[in-house]
């Protein structure tokens, strides 16, 4: 049965995913502190046999939320999140894709992390969560890029350097919950919320602590191969909100972003 009253909540996006999510969900559910975890999947109208296989697999062990029958001003990614965030009942939230697969221990040590480890769920229930921040709001580890075709198997770094946390995607973070509402959560408009989430972040003057172990797989599919194009838009984006540009992660190769950032440093 789910925990009534649990620190984490999971939050995962499911669309057409019968092929991939029974190992992802899975491996929410080996999680050393499944039972203080709830685990919302949200699914955006699949059209093949996911939510049949969601519901007699996993009945009453995830909740799950369909948000295929709402007008499509409601439904995407990432309002899907922003969604999630809302109705979580945890006081902390990790944001988990479909094909994602995270070790065992990933939650409990990113709760360590944060300093307190499962006693967190004396300091969750805080009500001093204005500036100054006097401890971490959010942790994040490194990962492990899975390519596809058998290409092999890459350690991604998110830190000690500060600058490497520029290599973290939109899952594998942990967060408090009420953090990310007072930010507004993802901004849906932009090509790249999950970075301009981070900015959101750094600018509120919060603090991260980084967790120097490889505790989860981010599965590269080839239709997630971003293409320059996009990305190009995407900075653009972001260098019209900010007037910078992080540092992006592997999608650097695209060069417009390296010259945004350049002159950023220079300026």
């Amino acid at each position: 049965m789910p925990n009534p009253q649990p620190i984490v909540t999971v939050i995962t996006r499911t669309y057409n995913s019968s092929q991939l999510i029974e190992a992802s969900l899975d491996s929410l559910l080996a999680q050393t502190i499944a039972d203080r975890c709830e685990f919302l999947v949200i699914d955006d109208g699949s059209t093949d046999n996911t939510v049949k296989l969601l519901q007699e697999a996993y009945g009453d062990r995830i909740r799950l939320e369909l948000r295929g029958r709402l007008s499509r001003e409601f439904r995407g990614p990432m309002r899907n999140l922003n969604f999630g965030i809302s109705v979580a009942k945890g006081k902390l939230v990790m944001i988990h894709d479909h094909d994602d697969e995270l070790d065992p221990t990933c939650i409990e040590k990113l709760l360590h992390g944060l300093g307190a480890g499962i006693s967190i769920a004396d300091e969750v229930n805080r009500t001093d969560h204005n500036p100054p921040f006097q401890y971490p709001f959010f942790a994040y580890c490194d990962y492990r890029d899975r390519f596809p075709k058998n290409r092999g198997t890459v350690e991604v770094k998110t830190g000690p350097t500060p600058g490497l946390i520029w290599n973290t995607v939109v899952g594998g973070i942990l967060f408090f919950r009420d953090l990310l509402i007072r930010l507004d959560c993802y901004d849906v408009n932009l090509k790249f919320p999950e970075y301009d989430l981070l900015l959101k972040i750094f600018a509120s003057g919060v603090s991260g602590v980084h967790v120097p172990e490889v505790l989860w797989s981010y599965h590269r599919a080839p239709g997630s191969m971003t293409v320059p194009e996009y990305v190009k838009e995407a900075i653009e984006q972001l260098w019209h909100k900010y007037h910078l540009v992080p540092p992006i992660r592997s999608y650097a190769l695209v060069k417009p972003s390296q010259e945004l950032y350049r002159k950023n440093r220079k300026e």
